[in-house]
C-alpha cells in the first residue's frame, strides 16, 4: 500500500525545535529511507514544505540544504491531472477540506493508499473514508 506523506510529517524531519510528534515523524523517515518507492507525495507537497522552511529557517542556505536533503530521499512526486483534480474537488466539497488537504486525500484514494498526517481536523473530516492515518503527537 502506498503511503502519501503530508508536509506536516516532512517538516518535522528538518525543523525539530518545539515540534511534537518527532518520534512518529522519525519512524516514517526510517521507512522512507528503506523504501521510498512505497511512498508518494502530490506536487504541492514540495511547495508546502518549502514554505514552512522559509518561515522557520534563518537563511536561504539553510532552506536550500534542507531542500536538497528532501530531494535526495527520491520520493515519487505525482503531478495533478484532470482525474485527480476532480477527485480532490469532490472530497474537498463533500468533507469540508481545503483544496490542499483534498489533494493528499485524493492521491491516497486514487492510489489505494493511506495519507499520513498530523492534521487532526482534516483527519476527522475524512476518517470514515479509511484513506488517512493520524500520526501521534506524543
Amino acid at each position: 500500500m502506498t503511503e502519501i506523506l503530508d508536509a506536516s510529517v516532512a517538516v518535522k524531519w528538518f525543523v525539530r525545535e518545539g515540534e511534537a510528534g518527532l518520534a512518529a515523524a522519525d519512524e516514517v523517515l526510517h521507512r522512507v529511507l528503506r523504501a521510498p518507492e512505497h511512498f508518494a507525495v502530490p506536487a504541492l507537497f514540495v511547495y508546502e514544505v518549502h514554505a514552512v522552511l522559509c518561515r522557520r529557517r534563518r537563511s536561504a542556505a539553510e532552506v536550500n540544504e534542507d531542500a536538497r536533503a528532501l530531494w535526495a530521499l527520491a520520493l515519487p512526486v505525482v503531478q495533478p491531472d484532470q482525474r485527480l483534480l476532480e477527485l480532490a474537488a469532490d472530497i474537498a466539497l463533500e468533507h469540508r477540506l481545503t483544496a490542499y488537504d483534498a489533494a493528499y486525500a485524493a492521491l491516497a484514494r486514487h492510489l489505494g493508499g493511506i495519507w499520513l498526517t498530523f492534521d487532526e481536523p482534516a483527519y476527522r473530516r475524512i476518517r470514515r473514508l479509511h484513506i488517512a492515518r493520524l500520526l501521534p503527537l506524543a
